[in-house]
């Protein structure tokens, strides 16, 4: 659902122009999920419901690698590009 990794907007105060835009333009590319820098994490969805998936996958997807590179294992852990694209594909397929 989300993709490949997950962007990261540079630093901006919060609640500035400065760093909507910076939100915005990191997502336009089609993107469901990002970090923003110094506040957090954002998911987005067709609804509520999609929004929630997404964020729990990105919880889950930051805590797994949380614990990969705590052991050394987080580039052992990295899927082929190609890969992830099949991935993605199947899962939206399935679950939209």
């Amino acid at each position: 659902m989300i993709g490949h990794e997950v962007p990261v907007t540079k630093y901006a105060p919060l609640g500035s122009g400065e760093l909507a835009e910076s939100v915005v333009k990191i997502l336009r590319p089609n993107r469901v999920a990002a970090l923003i820098r110094n506040h957090g994490a954002i998911a987005i969805g067709r609804n509520s419901e999609k929004a929630f998936q997404v964020a729990l996958l990105l919880e889950q997807g930051a805590e797994l690698y949380f614990k990969l590179k705590l052991l050394g294992k987080a580039d052992d852990a990295k899927l082929p590009a190609n890969e992830i694209d099949r991935l993605h594909s199947a899962f939206i397929r399935a679950y939209g």
